[in-house]
């Protein structure tokens, strides 16, 4: 049995990583194509992993071993190795029929389908090629040696590749330098994206010296994948002191510019009714400010406190006297601040208050959100995605048309509307409406059987990577409306979640599955009176399961 020195090895392979930025470009594809930044891949293959059922940190070491993270070279042209037959992109996928040129093009312009069937290949390397470790459990680490050793060579008539046994001086096996490389922080840019673990190999008697491998059991040493859910919640004593707590966590002066502070704002709402508030989050996103809430005919001191700490600009007030009176305005002035920096938004009803915000916010692409104004959650799931996008939500009665909102729509010449969670006939009412008024205009439906059914398929609108998420109750407004804004600031995603079950709602713990937290921190907005510790313990339980 042969003795390994490990540190000729591992600069053994640390050379042949280095190599991997020599590879041979192939044609002339245009420097269109770029790289994404490591924190978007790294996004990319934390979600195909979890999608594939693979442990995230062994599809991030193969993808960095393959081509150090890079689908194209520093010219655009996509990374091939050499030979005949040359393996493509970040994964380097050999596998492909050499006249499926359609499938070769994808492999080397589709960074999200290369790596995909990087993590095919493995599950197939997994499930089908070769011998089991152990009880074959897939979330034990020291169970996918095989496979790692398949991904790159697994010849039944010639074993000697990557066998242990078969190596001289200075060498390292493919599998080995992979599981070297989960021992170590390799993406040390991107914080939160590796957590090393030493994983224990086999034992050289278990691998035979020529042929193939048989079945064995797991080392002594076993490592579960690392399913640490990393959960804050965020409460204060009741829903108001939250939003402010939620304000104070994330629009802090630390590392914040003299510029940004002058031209800070805040968006103002009453704290018992959601109307007028549920328009305010694409506001509060255009101008990154949190919403405050206090009661209409008083002026909470600990509101007044916390906006005397922001020291806003300016401060929408949300809504007619009815909503936020006179005594929020003499609170504010009697505090230093100007009636000049006092923007009251108001309509005759929560519709028009609506089209007025909405005319303030523009639209950036040309779409528009329509939501019902007679209840919250669709409302709540839609402005966290409408803030990001930059785009308004616009406020429609359940039952009829609304001329003030079909007004603000065609007043923001929109392009593309996506109503929300409307019966069908309301929806065909208000498609030929919009239709009609407005030529050449897109109207799509977004719903689902409940409000986290819908929810869902609204943050489904988001193309851009999930970094963070903000849970919030789907049984009241104030922890959303505020977590609304907060999602925006912090680029995450709000879910509203049930008081009851998780697994009641599929579509909401699908959707989890899909893009859960893994690494990225979640935040709970209430405590557990709000969001009971049973639904953070399912939330948990969703990726302590087979899922990372």
């Amino acid at each position: 049995m042969r003795t390994r020195n490990r540190n000729q090895i591992k600069a053994a392979w640390l050379l042949g990583i280095i190599s991997l930025f020599w590879l041979v470009p192939f044609g002339t594809n245009a420097a269109a194509n770029v790289n994404p930044p490591l924190s978007v891949i790294n996004i990319k293959l934390e979600t195909t992993a979890r999608a594939k059922g693979i442990p995230s940190l062994l599809l991030k070491a193969i993808a960095f071993r393959e081509s150090g993270w890079r689908q194209w070279d520093s010219a655009g042209n996509p990374l091939m190795s050499a030979g005949d037959n040359p393996a493509i992109g970040i994964m380097q996928i050999a596998s492909y029929d050499s006249e499926d040129l359609e499938t070769i093009e994808k492999l080397k312009t589709d960074i999200d389908f290369n790596i995909e069937r990087g993590a095919d290949l493995l599950n197939q390397k997994f499930d089908e090629m070769v011998p089991q470790i152990g009880n074959g459990n897939r979330n034990i680490l020291e169970n996918w040696y095989f496979a790692i050793w398949a991904y790159n060579c697994w010849v039944k008539d010639d074993m000697s590749k990557n066998n242990p046994h078969q190596l001289t001086e200075g060498q390292i096996t493919y599998q080995d330098s992979v599981l070297d490389l989960c021992a170590q922080n390799f993406i040390p840019s991107v914080s939160g994206a590796i957590r090393p673990v030493n994983i224990s190999r086999p034992a050289l008697e278990d691998i035979p010296e020529i042929g193939m491998p048989v079945p064995i059991p797991s080392p002594t040493a076993i490592h579960n994948r690392d399913l640490t859910v990393e959960v804050e919640r965020l409460f204060g004593t009741d829903r108001i002191d939250t939003a402010v707590l939620v304000a104070r966590a994330g629009w802090t002066d630390a590392g914040i510019s003299k510029a940004s502070r002058a031209s800070r704002k805040v968006v103002l709402a009453r704290a018992d009714d959601f109307a007028d508030a549920l328009a305010g989050v694409p506001l509060a996103a255009k101008y990154d400010a949190p919403i405050l809430i206090t009661p209409p005919h008083e002026m909470d001191i600990r509101v007044l406190t916390e906006i005397k700490r922001l020291q806003p600009q300016e401060i929408f007030l949300l809504g007619a006297e009815g909503a936020l009176g006179k005594e929020i305005v003499d609170s504010l002035l009697q505090a230093g601040f100007s009636s000049k920096q006092l923007v009251r938004i108001q309509g005759a009803d929560r519709y028009e208050t609506s089209a007025a915000i909405a005319e303030l916010v523009g639209t950036s692409d040309g779409s528009a959100f329509v939501v019902t104004g007679e209840n919250f959650p669709d409302a709540l799931g839609a402005a966290g995605v409408a803030g990001k996008k930059g785009i308004p939500v616009v406020l429609m009665p359940s039952n009829q048309l609304n001329d003030s909102s079909l007004k603000a729509l065609k007043g923001l010449d929109v392009q593309q509307v996506e109503v929300i969670g409307f019966n069908q006939t309301m929806y065909g009412l208000l498609k030929k409406e919009l239709q009609e008024l407005i030529p050449e205009v897109q109207v799509t439906s977004l719903r689902g059987v409940d409000r986290y059914a819908t929810t869902v398929s609204v943050v489904g609108c988001r193309t851009d990577p999930v970094t963070e998420i903000i849970l919030a109750t789907g049984e009241d407004f104030p922890d959303a409306l505020a977590g609304a804004a907060f999602a925006v600031h912090r680029n995450a995603i709000l879910l509203l979640v049930p008081e009851d079950n998780l697994a009641e709602h599929p579509e909401l713990v699908n959707y989890l599955r899909t893009v859960g937290p893994g690494v990225m921190p979640v935040k709970v907005l209430g405590g557990s009176q709000v969001i009971a510790d049973r639904i953070i313990d399912q939330f948990k339980d969703i990726f302590n399961s087979e899922y990372f």
